[in-house]
């Protein structure tokens, strides 16, 4: 890696110790920077609430059956997703066959014209 940097810094006609000093100093600059929010997921996923009925209440709380009925209801909402999502891709290309098909007919004699 520092064969690496040292080449595209020599390129860039930066001192080679500065180049990469200043390049750890962005990864360490980095990896905080990640581990903050890793924390601020850790610490509002603990604070998670659910909202039912006008009501409050903390997720951590709940009996593990309503736990699991929320996460079923999570699933059944992407599943549903998915298939509406599939839906809409169907009717797009259906339509275009119908699109298709007129104007193959349009270019034929007609038999009969009601």
């Amino acid at each position: 890696m520092k064969k690496i940097l040292n080449n595209f810094f020599r390129k860039k006609d930066i001192p080679n110790d500065e180049a990469i000093s200043d390049f750890k100093t962005k990864q360490n600059t980095d990896k905080e920077y990640v581990k903050a929010k890793d924390k601020e997921k850790v610490e509002g996923k603990s604070q998670q609430k659910l909202i039912f009925d006008n009501s409050e209440y903390l997720f951590d709380e709940l009996p593990s059956e309503a736990k699991k009925l929320i996460m079923g209801l999570k699933t059944a909402a992407s599943q549903t997703k998915i298939y509406e999502d599939k839906i809409k891709l169907i009717t797009i290309s259906k339509n275009k066959m119908i699109t298709d098909l007129k104007n193959i007919v349009d270019n034929l004699e007609l038999i009969e014209k009601k």
